[in-house]
């Protein structure tokens, strides 16, 4: 793994490439993206963003293009769903948020739906059910 320091964003090669460049930016002296990679459902994607020094950051921003349409902040195994407001200057979008003493935070950036589909009205969305069942022997 090779990583790249860019400013505030430490980039690192992973194991599969991102459709596009999603990301502008993260605006904090006390951030930073742990990881980037598409979302378990394929409509998004998802952003790790952990607090590395031990210090609670109150103004956190992630800047992004004009393909994401929705951001919520997450659990880490993408269920629960906080929606979070999108603050618009053209093309470019961003969120704000804080983070605690070593914390990490994963946020969900869902993509605008590619012409033909359709994106959930909701912004909670449910655990899916697991696929195989196992019994104790």
């Amino acid at each position: 793994v090779s990583t790249q320091s860019t400013g505030n964003v430490i980039l690192g090669t992973g194991t599969g490439p991102l459709p596009e460049p999603l990301l502008n930016g993260l605006d904090s002296d006390g951030a930073v993206i742990q990881s980037i990679k598409p979302s378990e459902d394929g409509r998004g994607v998802i952003v790790r963003v952990y607090e590395p020094y031990g210090t609670k950051w109150e103004h956190i921003k992630l800047s992004f293009n004009d393909t994401i349409c929705r951001v919520f902040e997450t659990n880490a195994v993408e269920a629960m769903r906080k929606s979070l407001p999108i603050t618009k200057e053209g093309s470019e979008r961003s969120v704000g948020f804080g983070l605690n003493s070593f914390e990490i935070k994963t946020l969900y950036l869902e993509k605008e739906p590619v012409s033909g589909q359709t994106r959930r009205a909701s912004s909670t969305v449910s655990t899916p059910s697991p696929k195989k069942k196992f019994r104790r022997a």
